[in-house]
């Protein structure tokens, strides 16, 4: 029992590890102050693929 519990605490590491490693980052061009349509248009310019809008509440 004590070895099952072992292996699946590696194997929940590992996939956390491998989770992780496919994470991207980028750095968010100033868009304050722009009209929604330009601001998307320049965030898709700096390579921002999936650029989504929402109203506030």
């Amino acid at each position: 029992m004590r070895r099952f519990l072992v292996v699946v605490v590696i194997i929940g590491a590992l996939l956390t590890l491998s989770n992780h490693s496919k994470r991207q980052r980028a750095t968010l061009p100033d868009l304050r102050g722009l009209a929604l349509s330009h601001a998307q248009d320049r965030a898709r310019a700096q390579g921002l693929d999936r650029v989504e809008s929402q109203d506030a509440p």
